[in-house]
This record gives structure tokens, sequence and C-alpha cells, in this order.
């Protein structure tokens, strides 16, 4: 499991703070609280660093996405943003989603249609964790699914979407549903309606997708990284299209999204943000609020 894995991260995460507040305390003879602060520190230091690496090798090289640009000091928010949405991602959140922070239920019968969320690249249920009560709130009955294991093909994960849609849509009295996804989910949502048909899915939404491959997939891991790189032949194959009414969500920022115009889908309604970076979606009452608009 995905959770397991960064469980394990966060393990080893704890142990080299830890080392490093031995080191201050035996050789600067610091006293233990100052030096576990200072070790907590460090280990955000390197998430900023991971971040900010994101955004030098995502970062738009041109300027022709009109009206997106934007100054240094909303640069500098919305890198602080997102190394925030970084670290309460993988260290906080998605290790511990099927305890602490879980968002699973099985959606019951409502009047409004239901709204199956799927995660993204090396993720899980956990990234829907801010997301979902809001939705529950508005009235929407939701889902999330866990896509495992985490470095398969894409192809797979839409056989899981495809069984998790037919398992939970009788409980909710809807013969259909609505699909919202972040990143890489809105792959696996199109190459499930390619290959079992939209008679179950009314509407996708997606945000930040890479629909048309993204650069930074060159230098992840598993057979679904090389799908989403840029020209892949597995890209080709899913053609140009989602055959429901689809909704667009992207960021002009993205530092994981390159270039940020691979979020755009041919036929699709397209709604551009600035300001914001991937993992920053889905903690975001501007998407929300979006999403929100969408499905009413």
């Amino acid at each position: 499991m995905v959770a397991r894995r960064l469980r394990w991260g966060v393990a080893i995460q704890a142990f080299g703070v830890a080392l490093c507040a031995f080191l201050l305390v035996r050789f600067a003879e610091l006293s233990p609280a100052v030096a576990a602060a200072l070790g907590f520190v460090a280990l955000l230091f390197i998430y900023l660093l991971f971040t900010l690496a994101t955004f030098a090798i995502c970062w738009p090289r041109n300027h022709g996405i009109p009206r997106q640009n934007i100054g240094f000091l909303a640069a500098c928010r919305t890198i602080v943003m997102e190394w925030l949405a970084i670290f309460a991602l993988f260290a906080v959140i998605q290790p511990f989603a099927d305890s602490l922070f879980s968002v699973k239920g099985r959606p019951r019968r409502a009047e409004k249609l239901p709204v199956m969320l799927v995660h993204g690249y090396r993720c899980n249920a956990g990234l829907w964790w801010w997301m979902i009560p809001r939705l529950r709130a508005a009235g929407f009955e939701t889902d999330a699914i866990d896509l495992e294991p985490a470095l398969v093909t894409i192809d797979r994960f839409a056989e899981q979407l495809h069984r998790h849609i037919e398992a939970c849509l009788p409980h909710t009295g809807s013969a259909k549903l609505r699909l919202v996804t972040h990143s890489m989910g809105g792959l696996v949502a199109r190459a499930y309606l390619q290959r079992y048909g939209a008679a179950r899915v009314n509407k996708l939404i997606t945000l930040a997708c890479p629909h048309h491959g993204t650069r930074i997939a060159r230098l992840g891991c598993g057979q679904n990284a090389r799908e989403m790189e840029p020209g892949s032949a597995w890209l080709a194959a899913l053609g140009e299209h989602a055959p429901v009414p689809s909704v667009t969500i992207w960021t002009a920022q993205d530092n994981f999204v390159s270039p940020q115009t691979s979020s755009r889908l041919s036929g699709a309604q397209d709604i551009a943000l600035a300001g914001m970076g991937h993992l920053s979606f889905v903690f975001s009452r501007r998407v929300l609020d979006i999403v929100l608009k969408e499905l009413s």
C-alpha cells in the first residue's frame, strides 16, 4: 500500500530528525528541545529544496499563457503554499490516510449525483482529506479510490476504477456519477471511459491533469510514469477527447505538469488559474468553489 510505504518514509525522516538532534546535543551542547526543533527545521528545509527543484524543472519557459503571469511576491506565495501542501500530504496526511485521516465511506442515497474522486501519481485517497468534507457538506455523496500498486500501468488503474464504480453505484440509487480527478487521476478516468464507455459517468472534472504528458515524468519511476511522458505511445492511443462533458482546471504555475498547457483537453471547458502549485489544488478554496459550481 502507498500509505504503508509513506509511513516507512515518515519513520526514516523521524530517525533523521532524532539523529540530527542527538548530534546537536552531543557536540553542540544544545538543549534537547532546541536540538529537536533544529532537526525538524532541517527536515522542512529538505522539503523546501524538493519543492524548489520541481518549480525549477517545470516553471513556464515562455509567456504563451495569456493573463496568467504573476509577480515576484505572488510567486513566493505560490512556492510556500506548495511546499506546505507537499509536506502535509506526504509527511502527515497520506501516510495515515487509513486511520487518522480516513476519507472512506460508502456513498448513500441522495438527490444529487454522487461524486467519485480519483487521485494521482504515488498518492492515495488521503489526498482528498480537505476537500471531501466540504463536498459532503454541500450535499454530495462522495467516495475516493486507492489505486494500487503505485507504479503499474494506468490501464490497470482504469480497471480498478471500473470495479469500484460498479461496486459503489448500487448503494447510491443512481445509475451515474461524476468523476473529480487530480493529476494522473484524470488519465485514469479517461482510460476508464475509453475502455468501459460513458454509461456510468455524467461529467468529468480534471484538476491539474497532464492530458498530453509532462516532462517531469521522465524522472519518475514505474510504467505509469513512462506512459505520462510527452509523445508516449500510451497517450497517443488515448485520443484527444473525453466522451462525456468535461472541465479542465489547471494552473500556469504547475510545478509537476510541464508544459502547463498539457492540462488542456480538446472539447472540454477550460479554466486556467494563476498563482497555484500542483498539490495546492486539493487545499484551495478557489478550486473547491469552481468544482462545486461545476457539480451543481
